[in-house]
């Protein structure tokens, strides 16, 4: 089916570490039937300390940064704990009558190369969430401000899919957080 074909295409998705935009979230999603399936994926530095070793030849300067640094990684981290319904971050409009039945989340490692550590560091955190909609042919917009509430760092949401027959691709920003079609 189609879900299973959005699926396929966010797992073997190869992506590059310089695709990795800070600031850009991305969003797939598929209206197949009654079924609404979306993948929400946004940049996650990595969640683990740097060692002991390398803390002990930092600047007090740098010091500081690497603390903010690492605050702003909990602070990703919890969000992504803390999100329990898509509705956080998009919204259907009420008429459609959808009704979430499944939402996952993971951290992935970026395909890496193996010559550049500073590649390493790079995960995006992906939310996926399934949504069965009574009345499918109501979902004539989303709106995304949700997401711009959460996240203090979003520039912008790419979003790509299908809904039901028509294809969609759509680059929002904080002074556009809507797609109609």
């Amino acid at each position: 089916t189609g879900l299973m074909l959005l699926s396929s295409l966010v797992f073997s998705e190869t992506r590059r570490a310089d695709a990795h935009i800070h600031g850009l979230h991305r969003v797939q999603l598929l209206l197949d039937n009654s079924i609404l399936q979306l993948n929400y994926e946004f940049p996650a530095d990595r969640m683990e300390d740097r060692t002991e070793h390398e803390h002990e030849h930092e600047h007090e300067h740098e010091h500081e940064h690497h603390q903010d640094e690492l605050e702003k990684r909990h602070a990703t981290a919890q969000q992504l704990v803390e999100i329990l319904d898509i509705s956080e971050l998009m919204r259907i409009p009420p008429s459609a009558k959808c009704r979430q039945i499944q939402l996952t989340q993971s951290i992935n490692a970026l395909n890496e190369n193996q010559d550049d550590t500073r590649e390493s560091k790079h995960k995006d955190a992906l939310i996926e969430a399934v949504m069965e909609c009574e009345n499918p042919s109501a979902i004539v917009s989303l709106d995304f401000s949700p997401a711009y509430q959460t996240f203090d760092d979003l520039a912008e949401i790419q979003v790509e899919g299908m809904i039901g027959h028509q294809s969609l691709s759509e680059m929002l920003s904080a002074t556009r957080t809507s797609i109609s079609f």
